[in-house]
């Protein structure tokens, strides 16, 4: 039996008052559970521990580019080396990803945004339905962060396909919610430069916005649906 498994991470909150970010991304990861991955995550956990850190935690990297908790101990050279044996452990996998941006000032309310990104999720869903149509099962995990998504899940790939699964899933336990975080992580700091929203946090550790796509984002570029 074949079984797509799919990965859900997101960036912002639906909060729609003028104060708040209006950028909200949410990004799928595709894996064909066919593919065996067991090499590149026992690399991977190899790598973690010889630079001194637990493999069974999850690597988290908003807080890793912010110097926050569990990382606020760490200087930057340990943080990027974390960051870099992750993405060196991406390009291993047979992997796709999907990324969708929204502005919720495109929006003109909040049910209004919700119908908007339905309508994103189902517009893909039927672009590429030959693909998941190949599948025996598919499997969404999620670690119900926002109700939202849940919602956002289950009123399109739940409805479209019967063979769907939803999984309550978390990054200590799925390294391919780990690349989740890490795709959708890079993807909104790349909308945030190209809308010169740029945080210092990003720039401190990324350094130029030429820099960030050329070394770290442009490796991304293979894996997206």
């Amino acid at each position: 039996m074949s079984t797509l498994s799919i990965m859900i991470d997101e960036a912002g909150n639906f909060d729609m008052s003028t104060t708040c970010d209006p950028l909200y991304c949410i990004t799928l990861v595709f894996h064909n559970q066919d593919d065996d991955i067991t090499d590149a995550i026992e690399g991977f956990d190899t790598i973690q521990r010889q630079k001194g850190f637990n493999s069974e935690k999850a690597v988290h990297v908003s807080p890793l580019i912010r110097k926050e908790p569990p990382y606020a101990e760490l200087d930057k050279n340990e943080r990027k080396s974390l960051f870099t044996a992750t993405a060196s452990f991406i390009q291993r996998l047979p992997i796709r990803y999907k990324a969708f941006m929204f502005d919720k000032k495109q929006s003109s309310s909040y049910s209004a945004f919700i119908a908007k990104m339905v309508s994103s999720f189902n517009s893909f869903i039927l672009a590429n339905l030959s693909y998941f149509q190949q599948f025996d099962k598919i499997r969404l995990f999620y670690d119900r962060g926002q109700r939202e998504v849940s919602l956002l899940l289950n009123s399109t790939f739940a409805e479209i396909f019967t063979n769907t699964e939803m999984k309550l899933a978390f990054q200590d336990n799925y390294k391919l919610l780990q690349v989740a975080d890490f795709i959708c992580t890079l993807e909104f700091a790349k909308e945030k430069w190209d809308r010169g929203l740029e945080t210092k946090s990003v720039v401190d550790f990324f350094g130029t916005r030429r820099i960030f796509i050329r070394n770290y984002y442009n490796n991304l570029r293979k894996f997206q649906f």
